[in-house]
């Protein structure tokens, strides 16, 4: 079967010749090829940072151009949830779809802009498929998806962490910080189900609980150390004659130093200490905590009092040792770690003594028999409550 190019006469001062046709022809095409390939690239997810920031550029300068781009997605969402209802081959339904929306895109775009031929091209269009099927990117895209841990760039960009990062601005991201001398602030997002530890460029390590939010800068200028906090962290601060802060909705906490647990929310504050001493202070109050210590703080009052801080820290420890300690203790560090609720059928098995060490990765059964064995009980789950009770 052989393909017909159909040439339309046109009436001007100068007749066009052929081979003037032939070359804006050429170049039209060559613009089309490149623009259908980078949305269908970008449409696809194989787009590298630099494309999906110039579709995007592109989209955002007229009505038209977002409807084209939804267009195409949706015609691509369609055909995969038909092609997988009916177990047809995606990669080749979706390959003749693209066929038809680009070879009509060329169909009018020729139309429009050189208004001298109306042209048919199967067999350049398919050509194209085969090269974008075979070529190789340099990056590939992975979705961004909300529900892992991200970070997020001043211009509001947003990268999952388990993936390679390559800000079309800012540079690389490796380590949690930018490879570059330009200093930024950042923020590291945790999901509801996940955790994420770091550690800043000054040797600060912080353990972020879940559904936390940490803002910091990839650099510390020469002045002060600062972070802002919403949600729950664990911060080892690294010692340096640069103050250490902690910035929150109710009052900022001071430190050179130290070992401490904060949980903040729009309204209150948490801070417990187990190493050094820090400094908690807003408008209203200014007070200095010590280790064992914790400080519950509000925007007009503060409470201070002595806890067991384990109770407070050990979501963010993978072992703990104890030297005997109330089984009572020990099954709330186990609630804590894994989301469970105990209960006692009497009151004397609170009060038994375990001594040893247990790390945060044994399995529930495991902790269990370890627990039965050793003070001669048994635990039985009843409505999601797990029952202790005598053999």
């Amino acid at each position: 079967m052989h393909s017909k190019i159909v040439f339309v006469q046109i009436t001007s001062r100068k007749v066009t010749s052929c081979r003037c046709f032939s070359k804006i022809a050429n170049f039209q095409q060559t613009e089309m090829k490149r623009n259908r390939i980078l949305l269908l690239r970008y449409i696809e997810q194989k787009a590298n940072y630099k494309e999906i920031i110039k579709v995007k550029k592109w989209a955002s300068r007229s009505k038209k151009n977002r409807k084209e781009l939804e267009a195409m997605k949706k015609m691509y969402i369609s055909s995969k949830e038909i092609m997988v209802e009916n177990n047809i081959d995606l990669k080749k339904s979706w390959n003749r779809l693209r066929a038809k929306t680009v070879d009509k895109k060329i169909h009018l775009l020729f139309r429009k802009y050189s208004r001298v031929a109306a042209v048919l091209l199967p067999i350049i269009f398919l050509s194209s498929i085969f090269l974008i099927l075979h070529q190789e990117t340099e990056y590939v895209s992975i979705p961004f998806d909300k529900n892992n841990v991200y970070v997020e760039f001043p211009d509001g960009l947003k990268y999952n962490l388990e993936t390679d990062i390559h800000h079309p601005e800012y540079g690389e991201f490796k380590n949690n910080t930018l490879l570059n001398s330009d200093i930024i602030e950042l923020k590291i997002v945790t999901p509801q189900d996940k955790g994420f530890n770091l550690s800043l460029s000054d040797g600060t390590n912080i353990e972020l609980n879940k559904s936390t939010e940490l803002s910091y800068f990839n650099k510390f200028d020469n002045e002060k150390r600062e972070i802002t906090l919403v949600g729950e962290a664990f911060l080892k601060v690294a010692k340096n004659k640069k103050p250490f802060i902690v910035k929150t909705k109710t009052a900022n906490i001071k430190v050179l130093g130290t070992h401490f647990n904060v949980k903040a929310d729009s309204s209150k504050l948490m801070v417990t200490l187990t190493e050094g001493s820090i400094e908690i202070n807003n408008k209203n109050y200014k007070e200095i905590i010590y280790p064992g210590q914790q400080a519950v703080c509000y925007s007009n009052k503060m409470k201070v009092s002595m806890v067991d801080s384990n109770l407070y820290t050990i979501w963010a420890k993978d072992l703990i040792e104890f030297n005997n300690i109330s089984l009572e203790k020990l099954c709330r560090y186990i609630e804590i770690w894994h989301n469970i609720n105990f209960e006692f059928s009497k009151e004397e098995l609170r009060a038994r003594k375990l001594s040893g060490s247990l790390k945060r990765s044994t399995s529930l059964k495991r902790l269990f028999s370890i627990i039965e064995t050793s003070l001669n009980i048994h635990i039985e789950k009843k409505d999601n409550i797990y029952i202790l009770s005598n053999k």
